[in-house]
């Protein structure tokens, strides 16, 4: 399995812990540049797409569809192994 695939399976795994979350994995074969994680919180809407490590980054089609989640008020989140637990603290209040 690739590095990010490894890093979806705990993300999931994780994720179904977490009170109040509703969210799916997207898959690679929907539509281009969906974030890999869409989530509700509490009502809120998250994005989270998922890198194999910090260096890391979106590509410009991934990072616009950030940008317009942003800009309607959901939040958008890249996350990788290195700020995952923190993230999740901080956005889902879940350690």
């Amino acid at each position: 399995m690739k590095p990010e695939t490894i890093f979806k399976i705990k993300v999931a795994a994780i994720f179904k812990k977490i009170p109040c979350l509703w969210f799916v994995k997207v898959q690679q074969m929907a539509i281009n540049a969906t974030p890999d994680f869409l989530c509700c919180h509490k009502g809120h809407f998250i994005a989270i797409e998922l890198k194999k490590d910090e260096y890391e980054k979106p590509k410009p089609l991934q990072k616009y569809e950030l940008d317009k989640i942003s800009e309607c008020m959901g939040t958008s989140i890249v996350m990788h192994p290195k700020n995952y637990k923190r993230v999740i603290k901080e956005v889902f209040d879940y350690e």
